[in-house]
């Protein structure tokens, strides 16, 4: 209960090694894969888009995968039950620095975001126009 994940761009730059080489890559592509059955929106946890306005609310659907490219802005609201959200999250990478990131961000294996309880969207218009637009349609993608 009251997990989450802050307001954050997925931005950042990681080590890889590539053919035996270590080459430095961007993430390109972030994914999430929503393993946890019967979980719906009064449950929290879901994921905030803040590209489009109003921000969209994607509900954690089990068996469903969610991906986009980064850098994208985005959060997790705070779980609100007493249960575990199980999910498995990562990045494609590509070589190269495909975007400019903050000097913090550059480190290898970043994960970029906060985590923890009681936090999230702190402003109260936002977290209703957030809520308010709770929608899922069969098949949609973000972007």
């Amino acid at each position: 209960r009251g997990g989450f994940i802050e307001p954050h761009d997925d931005a950042a730059y990681v080590d890889a090694t590539v053919n035996g080489n270590t080459v430095l890559c961007s993430r390109q592509f972030a994914i999430i894969f929503y393993l946890t059955k019967g979980w719906d929106a009064t449950c929290g946890g879901s994921l905030v888009d803040h590209k489009v306005t109003p921000p969209k609310l994607y509900v954690p659907e089990f068996n469903s995968i969610v991906t986009f490219k980064v850098p994208r802005l985005h959060e997790v609201m705070p779980v609100t039950v007493d249960r575990p959200r199980f999910t498995i999250f990562g990045w494609f990478l590509t070589p190269g620095k495909l975007y400019k990131v903050k000097s913090a961000d550059v480190v290898e294996n970043a994960t970029v975001g906060g985590h923890g309880k009681d936090k999230g969207v702190k402003d109260k218009a936002v977290k209703d126009k957030v809520v308010s637009a709770v929608s899922k349609k069969e098949g949609e993608t973000i972007g």
